[in-house]
C-alpha cells in the first residue's frame, strides 16, 4: 500500500511539471498586507521590460523593470479569487518619462507629505503616473497610499496624509508617456 502511495505522489507530481502547472516566466511577482481595514496587493515587475497589469477594472499601465505598484481593497472587498484574475502583458502603449526632479516637504509632527514632480524640460508631453507612499512605524509599515496623476503642465504637487503615526517614508514614482507610433 505504502508503494502505491509513493507511486501516486511521483506520477502527481511529474505531470505537475510536464504539464506547466507550475509559474513559468512571470513577469510579475505579489504580495499580500493588510493594514487596519486595508487589503494592499503589492505587485513588483520581474521581467526584464515594462508591463501592464490589470485586475478587474483597475489597471496600472506602464510598470517598469524591477519596480513595484499597489491595488488597495477594502478589507471585506477583497477575495482570494483575485491572484488567479490578474493579468500581465508587456506594455506597448507607453513608455517610461524620465525628465522630471522632484521635491518632497515632509512634516513628520502633522503626519504629511507633499511632492512636487516637474518636468526638467518645457516640453508639451502629457504623462501619466501614480506616486505611492509607503509609511514606516520602527521598520512596520502602518499605511500605504496610491496617487494616480496626469502631469499636463510643468509640474504637479501631490499631498498624502497618515492617520497613522510614521516615523519614516518610501515614495515610489512610475512615471510614462503615451508611445508615438508612425506609420
Amino acid at each position: 500500500m505504502k508503494k502505491l502511495i509513493i507511486k501516486i505522489c511521483a506520477f502527481i507530481i511529474l505531470i505537475t511539471l510536464f504539464t506547466g502547472c507550475h509559474p513559468q516566466n512571470k513577469l510579475y511577482s505579489f504580495e499580500t498586507k493588510k493594514i487596519d481595514d486595508q487589503v494592499i496587493l503589492i505587485l513588483k515587475n520581474i521581467s526584464k521590460e515594462p508591463i501592464d497589469l490589470s485586475l478587474k477594472v483597475q489597471k496600472i499601465k506602464c510598470l517598469p523593470a524591477s519596480k513595484q505598484s499597489v491595488f488597495i481593497f477594502k478589507k471585506n472587498e477583497f477575495k482570494d479569487a483575485y491572484y488567479d484574475e490578474i493579468k500581465a502583458k508587456g506594455s506597448t502603449q507607453y513608455q517610461e518619462y524620465n525628465n522630471f526632479d522632484i521635491d518632497r516637504i515632509t512634516d513628520i509632527s502633522l503626519q504629511q507629505l507633499n511632492e512636487c514632480i516637474k518636468k526638467t524640460k518645457n516640453d508639451k508631453k502629457k504623462c501619466y503616473g501614480e506616486a505611492i507612499v509607503f509609511f514606516y512605524q520602527n521598520k512596520d509599515l502602518v499605511d500605504i497610499q496610491k496617487h494616480d496623476f496626469i502631469l499636463k503642465g510643468k509640474e504637479k504637487v501631490i499631498a498624502f496624509e497618515s492617520s497613522n503615526g510614521w516615523d519614516d517614508t518610501k515614495v515610489i514614482e512610475n512615471i510614462y508617456v503615451k508611445k508615438i507610433i508612425c506609420t
